[in-house]
């Protein structure tokens, strides 16, 4: 047996490759078989338990950290993004910080058009125009919108006369003048301060406007005394009735105590009749975030704010978020789903009763994200979703075992298909034959035999 002790490094390695090369295989498809990355944020809760506020959020979040099917994002990360995007509540009320840019492109093309800049004039208050637009819902004055209207059609009326052939600068202004219609239907513009071209031009769009049946629009809210703005001007209170010629409105319902969340609404008022119910809701802030990750059922699912959780779901790189409720019906009970930011689907919702107490917040969390994880398919994607499964015949396969069951069986068939020499372990394994040969050949220098290496210089 010497000739075994002369060669046993030779045969050490063999096997450990033997033992080996097989495991790194298995761990390459493991890496290749995708965890749904889950957002545990916020979760609505009752009035008389925000108290227990933290550790709700926490057994959350556990309950789908422990889980092995999905990963989750960390909480770190949550609160780097939400110190780094959102707004701070104290400048969150101030509307002004977010007219400042529209009031100083106001501004410059109002100056731009003084001084016969009418190109660059035209450009600044079409900006300023948008930008009034977009902030429709922190303005509590029309003027300055109405303001950037007028400058933009004088201007672009200005350019018209410098080249008349350009018959779209003429169609352009009548269509700004009329939306300064909209605006305010008892607006007149005085010749001392516009140039009769213009004052005339206005009155025959006023009166053509004005010449439009007006139609019946009813609004009330769920607050009384609320304020009602139309395109930025305030109009009255809740309940009113207003008259108003057809097309689109920018609406918003206010209350004059804080903190409430304004509702707001655009509107194309073409019916004889239109009814607007405000359902005014507690003021959006960084601490009050819950209600936005409730469970969404129905009509609820179209809701406006949907795009707030898509948004935050993919800004911190996750699949799916989860949304939650806990509420009071007969002892409290917590209620549970997913929506795929990717798809814009909305798995269906789970429910875990916890009775009078909330002592076993941990084991319901537990058996609500337990229920909701079967309802993830082998691919990542919801059970229910349109997206093609491209890992099981059978939709509704979750088990984790059968999903890592059948993806092996895919990774298998594709790697029958595929060449060894792009494998990463073929080359890992050449490398270490020649490693371990070498090894074992240098090893012999230290036998008896006839092979001798000299390994003088080498380091």
């Amino acid at each position: 047996m010497s000739w075994f002790y002369r060669y046993k490094s030779f045969f050490t390695y063999w096997v450990l490759m033997i033992w080996l090369l097989p495991m790194l295989s298995y761990a390459d498809d493991a890496k290749t078989f995708g965890k749904p990355k889950i957002l545990v944020d916020h979760v609505k809760v009752l009035d008389a338990i925000q108290d227990r506020y933290p550790q709700i959020q926490r057994a959350a979040f556990e309950s789908f950290y422990q889980a092995n099917q999905v990963t989750v994002v960390p909480p770190h990360e949550i609160q780097a993004f939400i110190q780094k995007h959102v707004v701070p509540a104290e400048v969150e009320q101030k509307d002004e910080v977010y007219l400042v840019k529209a009031k100083k492109l106001l501004e410059d093309g109002v100056q731009a058009y003084q001084y016969l800049e009418f190109d660059q004039a035209q450009q600044l208050l079409a900006e300023s125009r948008d930008e009034w637009i977009r902030n429709l819902s922190h303005l509590r004055s029309n003027r300055d919108l109405l303001k950037s209207h007028l400058y933009l059609a004088m201007s672009l009326l200005a350019l018209f006369k410098q080249s008349p052939t350009k018959i779209a600068y003429e169609e352009l202004a009548h269509k700004e003048l009329e939306k300064a219609v909209y605006l305010d239907t008892n607006l007149t513009l005085s010749t001392r301060t516009y140039s009769p071209e213009v004052v005339e031009a206005f009155e025959k769009v006023k009166q053509r406007v004005l010449q439009k049946p007006r139609v019946t629009v009813k609004i009330s809210s769920n607050i009384s005394s609320a304020n009602i703005y139309i395109n930025g001007k305030l109009e009255g209170k809740v309940p009113s009735t207003l008259r108003l010629i057809p097309g689109t409105y920018y609406v918003l319902v206010e209350s004059p105590k804080s903190p409430l969340t304004p509702w707001t609404k655009l509107v194309e008022l073409n019916k004889p009749v239109e009814n607007l119910q405000a359902n005014i809701q507690p003021l959006i802030n960084i601490s009050k975030e819950q209600h936005l990750f409730r469970i969404r059922e129905g009509a609820d699912q179209q809701s406006q704010d949907v795009s707030f959780i898509q948004n935050r779901g993919r800004a911190l790189g996750a699949d799916m978020v989860f949304l939650s409720n806990i509420e009071k019906v007969e002892g409290y009970r917590i209620l549970g789903q997913l929506f795929d930011v990717r798809t814009g689907e909305f798995s269906q919702v789970a429910f875990i009763h916890m009775g009078n107490s909330l002592a076993d917040l941990p084991g319901s969390n537990a058996d609500l994200a337990a229920a909701l994880l079967t309802q993830i398919r082998a691919d990542g994607y919801l059970v229910n979703s349109g997206k093609q499964n491209m890992l099981a015949a059978d939709p509704n396969v979750s088990a984790l075992g059968q999903a890592r069951q059948e993806n092996q069986g895919i990774q298998q068939a594709q790697a029958a298909k595929t060449k060894l020499y792009k494998k990463w372990w073929f080359w890992a394994g050449i490398v270490a034959i020649g490693a371990g040969g070498y090894y074992g050949i240098t090893s012999l220098q230290t036998g008896n035999g006839d092979i001798k290496i000299n390994n003088a210089g080498n380091f």
